[in-house]
């Protein structure tokens, strides 16, 4: 189902190309005229670097990663964009893998775990984590010894956390798995008979586990020897309220934010973004919704979709084909949605990864960067109407539970070697446009 929504949003916002009016080029910001509009990014020998919907990127203070795996045949692909150095470093990762999650550390290190297989023709194997810096070193990768399904049953699918007090957090089914982040290794594994736990983020003195059964959405607070410091659910007022969560985030505020969907058995795709303290108690509760409307298309957005924090109370909102700006109560703070999956690079520019650009350019793969203070930095840059907040919100009242235990079990894990080919590093150049002026379709 998650697929058939992202291939129907696709062709949505690609109908979308001819919106912009003549008043969207003009120039906003400091500079005028004299502020080139926009870059696009030229890697040298073609490299392939496909950074849309079938890719997950993270952005860190130097670069960002993209990573992205071959159902077919298991590999996985690992991209470093530095945009310092202008270089784009490359390495593949040759096991029978399946991709679930990544994550980063505060050092600009790259998480990522998932299932690996025994044998090419299995439905299921073991789960696997591996850990990656910026020159694409391997600093470890580990397997442990539990049940993990293939990730198009991403209903149970691994999670992995970002990294505090050197320890992280990967989830798998009901299993939470606390490691030690230096090495790899396994320090103590937490079973959950038939829980779900979709995500975790890991906090100074322990971490928070977010997840369901039945119609509950539960929230566990553990502390880094798997503790158990609090437990609590809310039952929905739906039976068929399915959750499925993007990673957590922890603000500068000390807010926890959990966007959350429930479209997987509901088309209109309801959620939202549970606001949290740091001990899980629950703070605010928002979603938001909008609509496009061109000649010919007309789009509804709802949902939690990943959320990041890039200011002071200044939030970006993005999928693979939009994003957007709110502050922490989902208010919207620009009228503008953008598309393509934006990051940010510096304070005055952005960087977008294959939004509808790509048709400007006969179908180029990569990312463009855009000048933020140009009114109009993409090449369709549509008007959100009529926007809303806490539109269905379903509502989630949570009750301490007392009487529940997890069980701390004891699993093997051992050290990987999955096969690695050598880093290619490849040059960038930047060729300067003026994407406010292009129009694929009039």
């Amino acid at each position: 189902m998650k697929s058939i929504v992202k291939i129907i949003l696709g062709l949505t916002f690609f109908c979308l190309l001819g919106s912009c009016s003549k008043e969207d080029d003009s120039e906003g910001g400091n500079g005028g005229g004299n502020i080139i509009s926009s870059k696009r990014l030229l890697f040298d020998d073609n490299v392939d670097v496909y950074l849309g919907s079938n890719s997950k990127n993270i952005q860190t203070n130097e670069g960002i990663y993209t990573v992205k795996n071959d159902l077919d045949t298991k590999n996985i692909e690992i991209c470093f964009l530095d945009l310092n150095g202008n270089q784009l470093r490359k390495i593949t990762l040759t096991g029978q893998t399946d991709l679930h999650d990544i994550n980063k550390d505060g050092q600009g290190n790259l998480l990522l775990c998932g299932t690996i297989y025994s044998t090419p023709d299995v439905v299921s194997g073991r789960v696997f984590s591996v850990k990656i810096n910026k020159e694409l070193d391997i600093l470890w990768q580990k397997k442990y010894d539990t049940y993990s399904l293939p990730y198009y049953d991403g209903y149970y699918y691994n999670a992995i956390s970002n990294i505090s007090n050197s320890r992280l957090v990967v989830c798998n089914l009901g299993n939470l798995l606390i490691i030690d982040s230096v090495n790899g290794n396994l320090l103590k594994t937490l079973q959950i008979t038939n829980f779900h736990w979709l995500r975790t983020i890991a906090l100074s003195d322990g971490f928070l586990a977010f997840g369901r059964v039945g119609v509950n959405f539960y929230i566990a607070k553990f502390d880094w020897n798997g503790n158990l410091i609090s437990f609590k659910y809310a039952q929905d007022n739906r039976p068929d309220a399915l959750l499925t969560c993007s990673n957590p985030i922890k603000t500068q505020s000390n807010k926890i934010i959990i966007p959350y969907n429930t479209y997987q058995y509901n088309p209109e795709g309801r959620g939202g973004y549970l606001v949290l303290d740091l001990q899980g108690n629950l703070l605010n509760h928002w979603n938001n919704e909008f609509h496009i409307i061109t000649s010919t298309q007309s789009l509804v957005n709802r949902g939690g979709l990943p959320i990041q924090e890039v200011g002071s109370n200044l939030f970006m909102v993005r999928s693979n084909f939009l994003s957007y700006y709110v502050n922490v109560d989902g208010e919207l703070l620009d009228s503008n949605f953008y598309q393509g999956s934006v990051f940010q690079v510096s304070e005055n520019e952005r960087l977008v990864f294959n939004g509808s650009q790509s048709a400007a350019y006969e179908q180029y793969k990569g990312p463009i960067i855009f000048n933020k203070n140009k009114t109009c930095f993409t090449i369709n840059d549509a008007r959100m109407l009529n926007f809303m907040n806490n539109v269905n919100l379903l509502s989630y009242s949570f009750t301490n539970v007392t009487t529940f235990n997890p069980n701390a079990i004891t699993i093997n894990f051992e050290t990987l070697s999955i096969p690695i080919n050598s880093v290619t590093t490849k040059s960038i150049t930047f060729e300067n446009s003026d994407f406010c002026n292009l129009r694929a379709i009039e």
